[in-house]
């Protein structure tokens, strides 16, 4: 018995207590932009001369569906 009273004493702290601390700390941790670089070398044919170039792009595909 006393081990449940425990369990639920220390449940009321963490969701009541410091809920809100670790509400915090998970959206934190959850919500991390990290950018990343997408470093590539050029695509050249025989001579040297560039085939392709680098740059941005977006797209998007969508299919319809019935």
């Amino acid at each position: 018995m006393s081990m449940l009273a425990l369990l639920a004493v220390r449940l009321w702290q963490v969701q009541v207590v410091r809920g809100t601390e670790y509400v915090e700390a998970a959206t934190e941790t959850r919500t991390r932009d990290v950018v990343v670089p997408a470093v590539r070398g050029q695509i050249l044919d025989a001579t040297g001369r560039p085939l392709v170039r680098n740059g941005r792009r977006w797209w998007s595909r969508s299919t319809a569906r019935a």
